[in-house]
């Protein structure tokens, strides 16, 4: 299947999974959500990319979990 707009999320619904292109950073989210969780979607995408955004300023890796 050939995406037409990059910044298009692909999603794989058999894993639960997406991808998702920020600029030229390429991200797969894994959604797993809390039905008691008060942070919306946006607002733990977005926490992570900063948290990711400022590891990669700081010039350390991250583990993978």
């Amino acid at each position: 299947m050939k995406n037409q707009n990059a910044n298009a999320v692909q999603i794989d619904t058999a894993s639960n999974a997406f991808m998702k292109k920020i600029g030229k950073a390429n991200y797969r989210v894994m959604v797993h959500f809390s039905p008691s969780s008060k942070e919306t979607f946006n607002d733990k995408l977005l926490r992570l990319v900063k948290v990711d955004d400022s590891i990669t300023a700081q010039g350390n890796e991250v583990a993978s979990c």
